[in-house]
């Protein structure tokens, strides 16, 4: 990772690094334990998380929501909290209150209540007010890595049991209707039993939106929404989880006691890494030379300019802003356009060909539409291949994965497909986005299932490339580092298009100097091969190995959550640069002092802070 002086002057507030301003360090989650369970509670939003048998996870999280009429989750205001642990179980209670708006005002009490291999959450609410909704009530997530293509039997509301299976690709539609309950092996001769009553439930996958879980929510969407609440209204939930079946034990070592562990696997799968670029600046003027210098160290492979046709600026004004800014950073260009009427593919074609204008892919969207329409996409490939038949053609949709996989293209469509990755369509907290993670391979696998051709991701960032307030901190560097780690290895992949260069997106801090996120995007520069590292805590620390054309090894790896870990990296004996990026050097102004030199005879344990970056160059 690189700096080029003009060291970063570092706040008192040091979170305003790791999360970005006005952000506050969420509360410490609290640990619990109740017989051979052990889950986590996060005291912010109080979900209950990770309830695991061992190192199982049984299920991902059970939580209490509201959604608006616009599916918008508005987060509660919680009071009067209360945790006690036994010896033998736990209880915690608490109230959450909805005000949002000029009309939502809703309570509900939360208590959960834990007794040997028995775990239950109560919701209790009542609507003082009238307003409309999309959904109130439990929702209960199953952990797609430990379920995904996995038996499960779900008892039906009629009394019936339908023997059925996680999917292991992404299913568009909901897998699983009427359900009172749901089945599946944990471990050879342990099961899972999650009961529900007080309202029908059903199932959504929702790799869909690239979140890592399989929801089970009421009330069924065959219902319609929005619906009305009227004030008064009482809602009563429960949700029961039990393992199941012979010779239970009273306690199981938590994956949480065990250290952290980041192994080489002995056989790895190489991949080539897929290009990445960066998407032009928002911004009038040009890219000043420091900048465009910093920029080009980075060895990306392309940019991508956004031509918005509906904007006050004119498209062809737009046009050559983005391309002079691929000329004077000497890279491909990939053009999206966002079009509102298919004149416009004409309109832009005569410009290109009378300007003698090179563009690598046409990305095709609509503003009418979630996906590219058919008869556009045709259009578009026969107009762009009359004036540049080498230039590529991808089209889909630019926000999240479902509006592809519900309309799904046929085989012998002329174009790439393409979707965007936003990992907060949900929910927006840190750990909801990192568990986000585990949703990437599949919904590329799901790709490919129904077409051959590598896929486009762009835009790929908090909130999809849209603002995000935690923009240029630590946290986004190391759920970067996530993303590589999960997509880098995983194939079928034609081109990856991450922030701006610079704007209100951009790669550089407001004082000008280089974010973690482009030292991260620094750290990729010259190596095109690349593998993932089995991680033991694979929500906690993420890494990959990195390959140069000299064969010089290089791992990537980050710390995932807001807490200090020290990190074992199993990497033989071996000799290696160690470079930290956290809270305490963020500039990287002066790289040569902080790399330090190492020795290591079977592995190397390394102590990262919150959302902390470690690089180790293998010498």
């Amino acid at each position: 990772m690189i700096g080029f002086g003009g060291g970063f002057v570092m706040k008192k507030n040091l979170s305003t690094s790791v999360l970005g301003p006005f952000i506050q360090p969420p509360p410490k989650p609290i640990i619990l334990n109740s017989g051979p369970f052990s889950v986590v509670f996060d005291p912010s939003l109080a979900f209950l998380r990770y309830l695991r048998f061992g190192d199982q996870e049984v299920l991902r999280s059970i939580y209490g929501a509201l959604r608006d009429e616009k599916w918008r989750t508005p987060l509660p205001t919680l009071s009067n909290l209360a945790v006690e642990q036994s010896t033998s179980g736990f209880k915690i209670s608490f109230d959450a209150f909805y005000s949002e708006g000029s009309s939502i005002d809703f309570g509900w009490r939360g208590t959960i209540e834990a007794e040997g291999p028995r775990i239950s959450f109560s919701f209790n609410g009542r609507s003082r007010s009238t307003f409309p909704a999309n959904r109130i009530g439990i929702c209960v997530l199953h952990p797609i890595t430990e379920c995904a293509g996995k038996p499960c039997s779900v008892e039906k509301t009629d009394g019936t049991i339908q023997d059925g299976v996680f999917p292991l690709l992404v299913s568009p539609h909901q897998p699983f209707k009427n359900i009172r309950a749901v089945r599946h092996e944990v471990v050879p001769g342990v099961q899972a039993e999650v009961r529900f009553s007080g309202e029908v439930f059903e199932m959504e996958d929702q790799r869909n939106w690239t979140d890592g879980s399989y929801k089970i929510y009421s009330r069924p969407l065959e219902l319609g929404w929005p619906y009305e609440v009227p004030r008064g209204t009482e809602i009563s939930q429960t949700v029961t989880v039990s393992l199941l079946g012979g010779g239970i034990p009273s306690h199981v070592p938590s994956l949480l006691e065990k250290p952290r562990v980041l192994e080489i696997p002995h056989s790895p799968d190489l991949a080539k890494r897929f290009p990445i670029g960066l998407r032009s600046s928002d911004l009038d003027g040009v890219l000043s030379y420091k900048s465009a210098e910093l920029i080009k160290s980075l060895e990306l492979s392309f940019l991508q300019g956004d031509l918005l046709f509906a904007a006050t600026i004119p498209w062809k004004n737009q046009l050559q802003r983005i391309y002079h800014e691929a000329v004077t950073l000497g890279l491909d260009l990939h053009l999206a356009l966002f079009l509102t009427n298919a004149s416009e593919i004409d309109a832009l074609c005569f410009e290109i060909k009378s300007s003698n204008l090179s563009i690598k892919l046409f990305l095709v969207y609509s503003y009418s539409s979630p996906l590219t329409p058919t008869t556009l996409i045709e259009l578009a490939k026969q107009k762009i291949g009359e004036i540049s038949p080498e230039s590529i053609v991808a089209a889909g949709t630019p926000i999240d994965f479902v509006q592809l996989n519900r309309n799904r293209p046929l085989p012998e469509t002329p174009c790439l497909p393409s979707f965007g990755i936003n990992p907060q369509i949900h929910l927006v907290d840190q750990l909801s986005i990192i568990e986000n993670l585990d949703a990437l391979p599949y919904a590329i696998h799901t790709c490919y299932d129904f077409t051959s051709k590598p896929v486009v991701l762009s835009p790929v960032g908090l909130k999809g490339g849209l603002t995000d307030i935690r923009h240029n901190s630590l946290f986004e560097a190391a759920w970067t580092v996530g993303v590589l780690s999960k997509l880098l290895p995983t194939g079928n992949i034609h081109s990856l298009a991450f922030a701006q260069t610079i704007g209100s997106n951009g790669i550089f801090l407001n004082d000008g100097s280089p974010s973690p996120v482009f030292h991260v995007l620094h750290d990729l520069a010259g190596y095109k091969e690349v593998y993932a590292l089995r991680s033991s805590h694979p929500i906690q620390v993420l890494g990959l190995m990195l390959i140069n054309a000299e064969k010089k090894h290089r791992i990537l790896l980050a710390n995932l959550v807001h807490e200090t870990q020290e990190i074992d990296i199993v990497t033989g004996s071996c000799n290696a640069n160690i470079l930290l990026l956290d809270e305490t050097n963020i500039s990287r102004a002066q790289e040569s002092t902080l790399s330090k030199e190492h020795k290591i005879s079977d592995k190397v344990t390394i102590k990262l802070l919150p959302y902390g970056i470690a690089r180790i160059d293998i010498l």
